[in-house]
């Protein structure tokens, strides 16, 4: 017999999903102005730009196959935000920061939709919740131009590629939305590619259980769905990435590129300033123990369990289920790349972004756990059932309360297996991307009105433009410590050997006790106040 969790009817589901997703909608719709601007902003911003121009000029402008290293980068996102700012009443980073949650939610119907094609509405309203408040996931989707899309797209290739699988003989929507997300995908960043190896591998696995069983499904008709398909994608990617075709392997040019990225930089880690080059191959599964939220952990775990209970029961039969293939690409999306940085070491920094894309595809193993367990334990008692739900609304609450009081610097989050933000302070990384100076330029603004400053000169030890965008006009910013008034620093400083970081403190930018970045007051430093 069924419990009363289990009988809910999907509309439910589909409902409850939907009403989360108005929920974010309304939340981003409040508070889309209030982040600061990330390092990565500017120059993209500069990259979308000359996008529009390449093809406003039918080519003739050639400056986006050659800006910076940003010919290695996809422009589907940053070709968007240059064409929105055109139109919209809000700021150039407003606009930004509004398209990538928006982007968020585009991709958290992705979720929705994956979670119900492969066990059930419930399951898909699950996907919507642990990646919707999933805190990584949310605050970069607003200051992350490059990361954030670029798992989204891949989520919706999953998708795609798995409505493929189950429908056997695909349609041609399926086959499309397949080539779109494909290519935009890549059309983000080449870093999109492995994707496509994990459909590769879910047919060489379902090509074989097929010859070892005539039972098991045929995956001839996906995989010549899926050839008709690559040349849409690669005609997409072409139109979000027109440096990628201007030779034959300019995209094996960018993925060389980013495995091997020339930067050599000092990352904090367990306490210490280590060179990115030096990073212990656990780097990212420490990362991920301590960052991915407890409703994610708790359903990652009983992912495994279920995962495990089922092949021990059925065993070979499994591959016999059309959605088999599907599960072992997710399961490929969250695991082979922390098999490959372990084993490959590419250069990397800033925390999980480089690596954020796994995100989704953790999200999706997580709500197909706490799915599994509910169906389990429904069979057995409605009160373990209901208690089961009782946890996983506790744990969202819990946080949803940690984003509230991160706000908006929900990706900075560590969670309570470390101690929270304070645990990681003087350990991990933080404000990393410099979004803080944003509050601290008010803040400072505030202070000059007070002093009645009219043309301090500002040092910024960091990113300069989410500094100087929020001060007033007047600020001068100069590269000369000596002749500055005052000084913006992250925590902790890199700038520590110029001045004494602990006098002075005019401003400090802090969640949960712990300081994120500050100004100092260099006059009273020099003045000995």
């Amino acid at each position: 017999m069924s419990s009363p969790v289990s009988s809910i009817p999907s509309v439910i589901w589909r409902r409850l999903a939907a009403l989360v997703l108005l929920g974010l909608l309304v939340a981003i719709a409040f508070t889309f102005r209030d982040y600061g601007i990330s390092w990565d902003e500017l120059v993209q911003q500069i990259y979308g730009d000359d996008l529009i121009a390449f093809y406003a000029t039918g080519g003739a402008d050639r400056d986006a196959l050659a800006f910076m290293n940003l010919f290695f980068y996809g422009g589907f996102f940053d070709m968007v935000a240059a064409s929105l700012n055109h139109i919209t009443p809000f700021s150039v980073w407003d606009t930004r920061h509004l398209w990538g949650a928006v982007l968020s939610l585009i991709g958290l119907i992705g979720a929705y939709r994956l979670g119900a094609l492969l066990a059930s509405a419930r399951a898909g309203f699950f996907a919507v919740v642990m990646l919707g408040i999933q805190s990584l996931m949310y605050g970069h989707g607003f200051i992350n131009p490059k990361d954030s899309p670029l798992g989204w797209m891949m989520l919706w290739v999953i998708y795609f590629a798995s409505r493929a699988f189950i429908e056997g003989s695909p349609r041609t929507s399926t086959i499309l939305g397949f080539a779109v997300s494909g290519g935009l995908a890549l059309g983000t960043r080449i870093m999109a590619a492995p994707v496509f190896g994990y459909v590769l591998g879910a047919l060489v696995v379902g090509a074989l259980a097929h010859r070892y069983d005539r039972a098991n499904p045929s995956v001839r008709r996906p995989a010549l769905a899926f050839v008709a398909a690559i040349p849409l994608a690669y005609a997409v990617m072409a139109l979000c990435w027109p440096w990628s075709v201007q030779k034959p392997f300019n995209p094996f040019t960018a993925m060389h590129e980013f495995a091997n990225f020339p930067w050599s930089g000092l990352i904090l880690w367990n306490g210490q300033m280590v060179p990115s080059g030096a990073l212990p191959r656990t780097y990212l599964l420490l990362l991920f123990w301590y960052q991915l939220p407890e409703h994610m952990l708790v359903g990652l775990a009983m992912a495994m369990v279920a995962g495990l209970a089922v092949f021990a029961r059925r065993r070979l039969s499994l591959l016999a289920d059309p959605r088999c293939l599907p599960i072992l690409m997710l399961i490929a999306a969250s695991v082979v790349p922390l098999v490959g940085f372990s084993l490959l070491r590419p250069t990397i920094y800033n925390g999980l972004r480089h690596f954020l894309f796994i995100m989704p595809a953790l999200g999706m193993l997580a709500a197909l756990g706490w799915d599994a367990a509910l169906t389990f334990l429904g069979q057995r008692s409605a009160k373990l059932a209901w208690a089961a739900l009782a946890v996983v609304a506790g744990l969202c609450a819990l946080q949803i309360r940690q984003m509230v009081l991160l706000h908006p610097y929900q990706y900075v989050a560590y969670n309570a297996l470390l101690g929270g933000l304070p645990g990681a302070a003087n350990r991990f990384e933080m404000d990393y991307w410099d979004v803080s100076y944003a509050e601290g330029a008010r803040k400072l603004t505030a202070h000059l009105q007070q002093t009645g400053e009219t043309a301090p000169k500002i040092f910024v030890c960091g990113n300069q433009l989410s500094a100087m965008a929020f001060l007033p006009q007047t600020a001068q910013f100069t590269w000369v410590l000596e002749e500055a008034d005052y000084l913006f620093s992250d925590v902790p400083s890199p700038c520590s050997w110029m001045a004494d970081m602990t006098r002075n403190r005019v401003v400090e930018v802090s969640r949960q006790g712990v300081v994120l970045s500050f100004v100092l007051d260099l006059k009273a430093q020099r003045a000995g106040r």
